[in-house]
C-alpha cells in the first residue's frame, strides 16, 4: 500500500519507511526520487558518520592498552614474515629487531619507519609500509591491534598467501589497503562488521570466489575497489545500501549477472567501473538517478545488450562515459546532448545503428568521441567544427558516406587524433587539414578518397602516423612531406601514385614503417633512407620475379611486391609539362573485365600526326619508340597473355595538332597499322623470322631511308612494313 501510494504521501511518513533499507532500495527504484528523499538519504549519510564518530570514542575509553613488549612482538612477526631485511626502507625495524634483546631495547616503536602512533596513549593507529618491497604473507597477529589500529595500508608490495580472517577483528579500522599485491583466497565475510571502514581496497590480486553480501552493512564505505581479482559472483544487491560510498570499482573479474538496479540508491556515487567482466543483462535505467557520477565505466568486454537508456542524460554531472563493446543497438540518443559535461564519449564496437545526431555539437566540452565498430550511417555532421575541445575523433569500421568536412579545420588548437578508416568516404583530403598543427594520427585508409595529397601536409611537423592507403588516391608523394620529422609510420599503399619517390623522405629520421608498394611509383628508393636506423618496415614494387618488371628499385627493402599490370596512359614524370590537350590521367577509365576481342592500340582513324604516347624520358620498363635493333631479350612491360586486355590508349578524337611519335626522318604518310591484324596464334612480342619485303605494300613510298634496320621489332604484325619503328 505505501509503494502505491507514495507520491501522495506525507513528507511525516517518508522516515519511517526509509528506516527499512529493503524498503529504500525498492522505493528509489520504482519511483522518481523527490528532493524530500534525497535529502533523507543525505542525512542517513550523515548520521552514520556522527555513529562513527561515537564508536571511536567509546573504543578509545573502554580498550586495553598493549604493552611494549605486546606491541613490539607483533611488529617483530610482521617484520620476520615479510622479509624486513630487504625492505627498501626499514628504519627503525632493523636497528631494533636485530639485537638479540629486541624485546627490551631502547626504541620507540612511533619513529619507525611507516608507524603513526596516537600522541596521547602512544597507541599504534596506522601502518602505512605500501611500496615498500614487502615480500611474504601477511601476519595473522596483526589482529591483536583491535583496539587501536586504524590504517593499515600494505599496497604495491609482493605479498602472497591468504588474507587472514583475523585483519576482519581491526573493528577501529577506518582504511584497508593492500592492493597490487597478489594475495589469494575469498574474501571473508566478517569484513561487514568493520562499521567504521571507510575504504577498502583489495584491487589487483587474486581474489576469488564471490563479493560478500555482508559488505552492504559498511555503511560508512566511502570507496570500495574489487578490480583485477578473479571473483565470480554476481554484484550483491545490497551494495545498493551503501549511501556513503563515492568509488565503486569492480572491474577485470569474471563477474556474471545484471548489474543491480539498486546501485540507483548511491546517489553520492561519483565513479561506478565494472568493464572486463562477463556481465549480463541491460544497462540499468535507474543509473540516471546518479546525479554526482562523472564516470560511467560498463565497457569494454561485457555482455550487456539492449540500448542505450535516454534516462542517463539526467547524469549531468557526467564526463566519462565508456559502454565501448558490448552487444548494445539502437541508435544514439539525442538526448545525450544534455552531456554538457561530458568530456569523453566512447560507445564504440557495439551495433549501434542511424546516424551521428548533430545536436551532439552542444556536446562543447567533449576532447574524445569513439564511435568506432558500429553500423552508423549518414555523414560526418559539418559541426564537428564546433567540438572546440576536440582531441580525438573516432568514427571508423561504420558505413559513413559524405566526405571529410572542410570544418574539421576549426579544431586546429586542439585535434590530435582522427580516425575515419574502413567506411565509404568518398571526394578529397581538404586542405584545410593543414591548419591542424598538432595532429599526431591521421588514419584514412580503406576509403574511396581520390585527388592528391596535399602539399599542406607539410604543415603538420607533430604528425607521426599518416595511414592513408587503401584508396585511390593519384598524383605524386609530395616532397612536403620531408618536413614531418616526428613522422614514425607512413602507409601510402594500394593507391594510384606515381612519380618517383621523394629523397626528402631521407629527412625522417624516426621513421619506422614505409609502405609504398601497390602503386606506380618508378625510379630508386632513396639509398639514405636504407640508413634511417629506427627503419624496420620498408615495402614497395621492387620484385623482379613476376610477370612484370620491378617500378621501383630498392636493396633495402623488407618486403617486395610484384608490380601490378599497367594499363592507362603515360606515367611519365614530365607529364605535368604535356600540351594540355594531353590525354587525361584517368584510372578510373581502366578497363574491369576482358574484352572479347583485342583492341587496337590507335584507333583506324587516327590522324597522321599522332601524338607520343610515351615520353622519350619515361624509366626505361615503359615501351618507347626505339631503333629496330631492340634486344630481343629486352623485358616486355606487358606479357603476351594480357595483350589482349589493353584497351585503345587513345581517343578517337585525338587533336590533330599533336606531337608525332613519328621519327622525323620518316615519311608523313605512313599508314598506321593495327594489331587486330596479327596472327591469334603469336606467342611472342618478338617473332622469330622478321617479315619478308614481299609482305611489304605496294604502295610503299620510295623515300623509306636505305639505311633502317631489316629487323622488325615485336609490336609490328607480320604484313608490317620492315621500317616502321616500333610503338
Amino acid at each position: 500500500k505505501h509503494f502505491t501510494k507514495l507520491n501522495g504521501t506525507s513528507d511525516e511518513m517518508i522516515p519511517s519507511l526509509l528506516s527499512i533499507p529493503s524498503l529504500a532500495s525498492m522505493l528509489l527504484q520504482r519511483y522518481t526520487v523527490s528532493a524530500t528523499v534525497r535529502a533523507l538519504l543525505t542525512d542517513q549519510h550523515d548520521q552514520q558518520r556522527k555513529r562513527s564518530n561515537e564508536i571511536r570514542k567509546h573504543h578509545a575509553e573502554t580498550r586495553l592498552l598493549l604493552t611494549d613488549t605486546e606491541k613490539r612482538t607483533i611488529l617483530r612477526d610482521l617484520y620476520i614474515a615479510t622479509s624486513g631485511s630487504t625492505w627498501a626502507d626499514n628504519t627503525g625495524w632493523e636497528e631494533t629487531l636485530s639485537q638479540t634483546d629486541w624485546a627490551t631495547a631502547v626504541s620507540d616503536e612511533c619513529t619507525w619507519y611507516g608507524i603513526v602512533c596516537d600522541t596521547t596513549t602512544s597507541e599504534i593507529i596506522e601502518m602505512d609500509l605500501r611500496s615498500n618491497k614487502l615480500v611474504g604473507t601477511v601476519p595473522s597477529t596483526l589482529g591483536l591491534l583491535a583496539t587501536s589500529l586504524e590504517v593499515l595500508n600494505l599496497s604495491a608490495n609482493t605479498l602472497s598467501g591468504t588474507l587472514p580472517s583475523e585483519i576482519a577483528s581491526l573493528s577501529l579500522l577506518t582504511d584497508f589497503q593492500i592492493s597490487s599485491n597478489s594475495v589469494a583466497g575469498s574474501l571473508a565475510s566478517e569484513f561487514g562488521n568493520l562499521p567504521l571502514l571507510t575504504e577498502f581496497s583489495v584491487d589487483y590480486n587474486n581474489f576469488s570466489g564471490s563479493i560478500p553480501s555482508e559488505l552492504g552493512r559498511l555503511l560508512s564505505l566511502e570507496r570500495l575497489d574489487l578490480s583485477g581479482n578473479n571473483l565470480t559472483s554476481s554484484i550483491p544487491t545490497e551494495i545498493g545500501q551503501l549511501v556513503s560510498l563515492t568509488i565503486l570499482f569492480t572491474r577485470l573479474n569474471d563477474l556474471i549477472g545484471r548489474i543491480p538496479t539498486e546501485l540507483g540508491n548511491l546517489i553520492l556515487l561519483s565513479q561506478f567501473r565494472t568493464h572486463y567482466n562477463s556481465q549480463t543483462g541491460t544497462v540499468p535505467t535507474e543509473l540516471g538517478l546518479l546525479t554526482n557520477l562523472e564516470r560511467l565505466q560498463i565497457g569494454p568486454v561485457n555482455n550487456i545488450s539492449g540500448t542505450l537508456p535516454t534516462e542517463l542524460a539526467d547524469m549531468t554531472s557526467l564526463k566519462y562515459f565508456y559502454l565501448r563493446k558490448m552487444n548494445l543497438t539502437g541508435p544514439l540518443p539525442t538526448e545525450y546532448s544534455a552531456f554538457t559535461a561530458l568530456r569523453v564519449f566512447s560507445v564504440g564496437d557495439n551495433i549501434l545503428t542511424g546516424t551521428i545526431p548533430t545536436v551532439y555539437s552542444q556536446m562543447s566540452a567533449l576532447r574524445e568521441i569513439i564511435v568506432k565498430g558500429n553500423n552508423l550511417i549518414g555523414t560526418i555532421p559539418t559541426e564537428v567544427g564546433l567540438w572546440s575541445n576536440l582531441k580525438i575523433l573516432n568514427i571508423s569500421d561504420n558505413a559513413l558516406t559524405g566526405t571529410l568536412p572542410t570544418e574539421i579545420g576549426e579544431l586546429s588548437a586542439t585535434l590530435e587524433n582522427i580516425r575515419v578508416q574502413l567506411n565509404d568516404l568518398t571526394g578529397t583530403i581538404p586542405t584545410e587539414i593543414g591548419l591542424i598543427v598538432n595532429f599526431v594520427d591521421l588514419v584514412t585508409h580503406s576509403n574511396d578518397l581520390t585527388g592528391t595529397i596535399p602539399t599542406e601536409i607539410g604543415r603538420l611537423t607533430a604528425l607521426q602516423t599518416l595511414h592513408i592507403d587503401q584508396c585511390s588516391l593519384t598524383g605524386p608523394m609530395p616532397t612536403e612531406i620531408g618536413l614531418l620529422l616526428d613522422m614514425q609510420s607512413i602507409h601510402v599503399d594500394q593507391n594510384k601514385l606515381t612519380g618517383t619517390l621523394p629523397t626528402e623522405l631521407t629527412l625522417l629520421t624516426s621513421l619506422e614503417q614505409l609502405d609504398v608498394y601497390s602503386n606506380y611509383f618508378w625510379g630508386s628508393m632513396p639509398p639514405e633512407l636504407c640508413a634511417v636506423s629506427p627503419l624496420t618496415v620498408l615495402t614497395a614494387d621492387c620484385d623482379d620475379t613476376g610477370v612484370n618488371p620491378a617500378e621501383v628499385e630498392c636493396t633495402c627493402c623488407t618486403t617486395c611486391h610484384t608490380s601490378l599490370p599497367y594499363f592507362g596512359p603515360s606515367l611519365s614524370p614530365s607529364v605535368s609539362s604535356q600540351p594540355s590537350d594531353y590525354p587525361s590521367y584517368n584510372p578510373s577509365a581502366w578497363p574491369t573485365s576482358k574484352p572479347n576481342t583485342t583492341p587496337s592500340l590507335y584507333p583506324s582513324n587516327t590522324p597522321n600526326s599522332t601524338p607520343s604516347v610515351l615520353s622519350s624520358n619515361h624509366p626505361s620498363y615503359v615501351p618507347s619508340v626505339e631503333p629496330s635493333n631492340k634486344p630481343s631479350d629486352l623485358p616486355t612491360r606487358i606479357p603476351t597473355d594480357l595483350l589482349s586486355e589493353v584497351p585503345s590508349l587513345l581517343p578517337s578524337d585525338v587533336p590533330s595538332n599533336m606531337p608525332s611519335d613519328i621519327p622525323s626522318d620518316q615519311p608523313s604518310d605512313i599508314p598506321l597499322f593495327e594489331p587486330s591484324s596479327k596472327p591469334s596464334d603469336i606467342q611472342s612480342d618478338i617473332p622469330s623470322d622478321p617479315p619478308s619485303e614481299s609482305s611489304t605494300p605496294s604502295d610503299m613510298p620510295s623515300d623509306i631511308p636505305s639505311d633502317l634496320p631489316s629487323s622488325v621489332p615485336s609490336d609490328i604484325p607480320s604484313d608490317s612494313p620492315s621500317g616502321l619503328p616500333s610503338v
